[in-house]
Order: structure tokens, then sequence, then C-alpha cells
């Protein structure tokens, strides 16, 4: 909560901090670089499983199925392809914030 309310900064990176931690990693040598592999695979991992119905994201359709299986019936197309539409929104609004970020830690870092 403290992260939504400005009062503690998110260690969250995109892509943008992504290629600068691996720029940076090549040049401290192999074990950094692994680390950042490591890392990113990790992250990928945890990212697929959280619960945002996307069609990609198993988090999201495992959450659909509970749901389901919790209501006895099974969801509409019309019904999951709108969660769908919003778990992209809330992807693409996430993706945006973390990028907005990346760009300014940057922009902070070199003027």
């Amino acid at each position: 909560m403290r992260v939504l309310t400005g009062k503690e900064k998110a260690d969250f990176m995109g892509p943008v901090g992504l290629v600068s931690e691996v720029g940076q990693a090549t040049q401290k040598g192999a074990g950094w670089f692994l680390q950042i592999i490591a890392a990113v695979s990790g992250s990928l991992a945890f990212f697929n499983l959280i619960p945002i119905p996307l069609p990609l994201l198993d988090g999201g359709w495992i959450m659909i199925l509970i749901i389901e299986k919790i209501l006895r019936r099974e969801f509409s197309q019309n019904q999951k392809a709108i969660a769908q539409m919003i778990g992209l929104a809330a992807v693409l609004v996430l993706f945006v914030v973390v990028t907005w970020g990346d760009i300014s830690g940057l922009l902070q870092r070199y003027f």
C-alpha cells in the first residue's frame, strides 16, 4: 500500500531498465550476468502465474477455472472476452507505469 501512496518506491523493472541492468552485468562478469538471467527467469515465472485473465497467462486461466468450479457453471465466451480485455488493460497500465519509472530513473542517473 505504501507503494501506491507514493511513500515508498517500487522496485520494479521494465524492458528499459532490464537492458540497462544486463549491460552493467556483462561488464561485471559472467556471475553477475547469470544472476540477471536467473532473476528474469524467476520474474517471468511469477508473472505468468499472476491471476490476470489473459490468454497467455496461466494464472488467469487457473483463476477462471476455480471461479467456474465454485459457481458450478461455465462463463460464456463473451464474459471471458470481457475479462481478458480488462486483464489486458491492467497489464498495459502496469507496462506504461514501469517503463515510465525506468526512463525517469535513467534520466535522473545521466542528467
